[in-house]
């Protein structure tokens, strides 16, 4: 709701104040005293039933999440990244909210979230925004290679129900380097001047396919059999 107060003095002058979006009518009383006091007749207009839940019903708030240089430079399963991922929560006047839970989720519960870089993770993990309206926490990326997502919810102010604002932040993960070798098959008959086709898979520590990794193919004993570098 806006109200509009003036208060008149002896000079002729009027001034437009924007006060704090939470102001109170005994504040917008005690300041229209202070400018007539001054001598000047001043008219301000403020918002004095803008409280954060009302804000938040009706000034549509969004949540954003940072991507970080770690995530665009493609990082690798298992992972922790340098850098924590930031939530901001404002509203479409760019104001921001402050003190609301946010409850973050990852996508694969190999991995987590938490505070630093050196304590616990745990696919679900709650905070809080702070004093500029902002919430970070550490990822740990899971051990499955592919597509891996972070979610910040934010649950509104007040006490009955209220929406809740996401984010989500996608990151491309790869496998890690070489750990197991395997060919297939294990063991072949092979007569003799015939040709058996083997094939080689490399996998990373957790079992993801490493690609473009060249094998290099060989026979232990040359007057049994032979191998070319297609592994046959």
């Amino acid at each position: 709701m806006r109200s509009t107060f003036a208060v008149r003095a002896s000079r002729a002058s009027k001034k437009r104040v924007w006060p704090s979006a939470y102001a109170t009518p005994t504040m917008i009383l005690l300041m229209s005293a202070f400018l007539g006091s001054c001598g000047d007749s001043v008219s301000f207009v403020v918002d004095i039933d803008e409280t954060p839940e009302a804000r938040w019903e009706e000034e549509d708030p969004s949540a954003n999440l940072t991507q970080t240089s770690a995530i665009t430079e493609t990082p690798v399963v298992g992972t922790i990244l340098a850098e924590p991922v930031v939530v901001r929560v404002k509203d479409r006047k760019g104001r921001s909210f402050v003190d609301l839970p946010v409850t973050w989720t990852v996508s694969d519960r190999t991995g987590g979230v938490g505070e630093s870089a050196g304590g616990g993770f745990s696919a679900t993990f709650s905070t809080r925004l702070n004093s500029q309206g902002e919430s970070s926490v550490i990822w740990r990326l899971g051990t499955v290679s592919g597509s891996q997502t972070i979610t910040a919810s934010v649950a509104g102010p007040g006490k009955g129900k209220s929406k809740t604002v996401t984010s989500t932040l996608d990151a491309m993960v790869v496998a890690g380097p070489p750990a197991e070798l395997t060919v297939s098959p294990t063991q072949a008959r092979v007569e003799v001047a015939d040709r058996q086709d083997l094939d080689a898979s490399v996998m990373d520590e957790f079992g993801n396919d490493v690609e473009d990794v060249v094998v290099a193919w060989s026979s232990a004993v040359l007057s049994v059999a032979s191998v070319d570098t297609a592994g046959t």
